[in-house]
């Protein structure tokens, strides 16, 4: 997801794992669908065709959601934390 995120490119992917949802509704940089219908992919394949997204955008929120940099100091947080207690 972080990799096809960094290239600009919007994404399909399910609803109901973990915050891929999440990610995907509030920042618009993909679309995600509720079943794996063949109905369901149609509707998310039209869906694609007909938005507009941002490629810098995604790109954007690929770097707020999975950098190295950024995941690093949110595990190094975690973990002073831990230590303190």
């Amino acid at each position: 997801m972080g990799e096809i995120m960094a290239m600009g490119i919007p994404l399909i992917c399910n609803a109901g794992v973990g915050d891929t949802e999440e990610i995907i509704r509030s920042e618009k940089n993909g679309i995600y669908i509720n079943n794996f219908s063949d109905a369901e992919y149609d509707h998310a394949i039209r869906q694609i065709e007909n938005a507009s997204f941002n490629s810098n955008e995604i790109r954007k929120s690929a770097e707020d959601f999975f950098s190295l940099n950024k995941g690093l100091k949110k595990y190094q947080f975690v973990y002073s934390t831990l230590r303190d207690e």
